[in-house]
């Protein structure tokens, strides 16, 4: 996921958002900056719209810093005040490549085939 950058369509908007969801939280930049593990410069970039892209797992931490989805920081939709605990895996689907989702396509019918067989191994041994 590190490898993965978003780019921001609108980022004067997007950094708007940021504020006015730190500040309704009550959060200073460097405490923002902090909990993303990115320096309050950065804090203060995003929300001067001087970014135009932004790392996936950087945009999850800020998200969940803000805790709001990460389709309202980018977009601006949803409801900014429905607190997110954890993010739905669509929200992180979006940020991965083609083959990562291939990949992780295929483990997931790799498990289900073995869940299967565990389950009728399990039903013939019952």
């Amino acid at each position: 996921m590190d490898q993965v950058k978003c780019w921001i369509m609108n980022p004067e908007t997007f950094g708007q958002r940021i504020r006015q969801r730190r500040k309704a939280l009550g959060l200073t930049q460097a405490e923002l900056g902090r909990q993303c593990g990115k320096s309050e410069s950065a804090v203060s970039l995003w929300e001067s719209g001087g970014i135009t892209d932004i790392m996936g797992t950087t945009l999850t931490r800020l998200a969940r810093a803000l805790q709001v989805s990460v389709d309202w920081l980018l977009y601006g939709e949803g409801d900014a005040d429905q607190v997110v605990r954890e993010a739905p895996l669509a929200e992180y689907w979006v940020l991965l490549t083609k083959r990562q989702q291939a990949q992780l396509e295929q483990a997931a019918q790799e498990m289900a085939e073995h869940n299967r067989e565990v389950l009728e191994l399990k039903r013939r041994n019952d």
